[in-house]
């Protein structure tokens, strides 16, 4: 189990986590009587990953009324702090705060309020919703604006674009046949998560890098698929049109299933029986029981063509900023 599983269930055996937004930092939300003692659940939390981690990791608690408010409230006393920031001290305990000190707010942001003569929060926070939204040009501005101010905004719910991994090659295989092998395990691993979502996807790409970050691109679009021997031909096609137009050495390979479907809403003939039609759906079937049989013995046991080990540990299963892989990654 890696460690970020490991804080999530301490903060769980406190408070559900409602949200990961990245590797440091979870999302909770109070219910009324949790919100009254907010302090209090907040000691707890920070007792229950010591218990868990180790008192040599250190974590800071923000309470607030809506996710951004208990963000900021987190960081105003990092490493170790415990801040809490109630709506009726809003928007006047945020005034001090430089501009680019709000999540929301990068310096391209900041230009432009500066531009329109506002360089500080307290100017940003006088304004009206609407002149926010003007001055952001969408409607991120007058939603950061209600947010500052303590309200509660609903965000519309985004929906997943994409799944791939990528990869710096060993020594030994920056050589175009090593990057072609390393992107069958990647791919492998990103389907493996397609599947698991529920998605078909109706694009791959590829790219290959050299050390200067040049390379080679290629895509491929087809209707939607999830199986791993459509999606293993698509990767030989695209490896085959890169042979004389790739770097002889490259760096780095990176693999992405884009253009997703939910698998229940692709449409098909009930009474279809054609051998084509037979087969993939043979193929589906082959890789959820694969999935099934990796899963249950928590390694890759059951795959199709070469799976190498590559050089460096795991391939598809590092831990990235904003993702925390699955157990079934690994």
């Amino acid at each position: 189990m890696c460690a970020c599983t490991t804080i999530i269930q301490a903060i769980g055996a406190v408070v559900p986590v409602s949200q990961v937004r990245s590797i440091d930092e979870m999302v909770c939300e109070l219910t009324t009587t949790e919100q009254a003692e907010g302090l209090a659940v907040g000691r707890r939390v920070k007792a229950s990953i010591a218990r868990s981690i180790g008192s040599t990791l250190s974590c800071s608690v923000g309470l607030g009324p809506n996710e951004l408010i208990a963000k900021i409230a987190a960081e105003m006393e990092k490493p170790d702090g415990l801040v809490a920031i109630a709506p009726e001290e809003l928007p006047d305990r945020l005034c001090s705060l430089p501009l680019t000190d709000v999540p929301g707010i990068a310096k391209g942001n900041a230009a432009r309020l500066s531009r329109a003569g506002i360089t500080s929060l307290a100017g940003f926070l006088s304004l009206q919703p609407k002149e926010a939204r003007a001055l952001w040009g969408n409607v991120e501005g007058e939603r950061l604006w209600m947010l500052l101010h303590g309200y509660a905004v609903e965000r519309p719910e985004t929906q997943r674009r994409m799944f791939g991994h990528g990869r710096v090659l060993p020594s030994e295989w920056r050589n175009l046949a090593g990057a072609e092998t390393c992107a069958r395990v990647l791919l492998m691993k990103a389907a493996r998560r397609l599947r698991r979502a529920g998605y078909a996807a109706c694009t791959l790409s590829v790219w290959l890098t050299d050390r200067t970050s040049a390379g080679w691109y290629g895509e491929d679009r087809f209707a939607p698929l999830w199986d791993d021997p459509s999606l293993l031909s698509r990767l030989a096609g695209l490896f085959g049109a890169a042979r004389g137009q790739a770097p002889s050495r490259n760096r780095s390979v990176h693999v992405t299933l884009g253009h997703l479907v939910p698998v229940l809403e692709i449409g098909g003939d009930l009474f279809a029986r054609s051998e084509a039609a037979l087969v993939q759906g043979r193929r589906e079937q082959l890789s959820l029981l694969a999935d099934r049989i990796n899963t249950h013995h928590r390694r890759t046991l059951v795959h199709w063509g070469p799976y190498p080990h590559i050089p460096g540990g795991y391939a598809g299963a590092k831990i990235a900023f904003n993702r925390i892989p699955d157990a079934e990654d690994f």
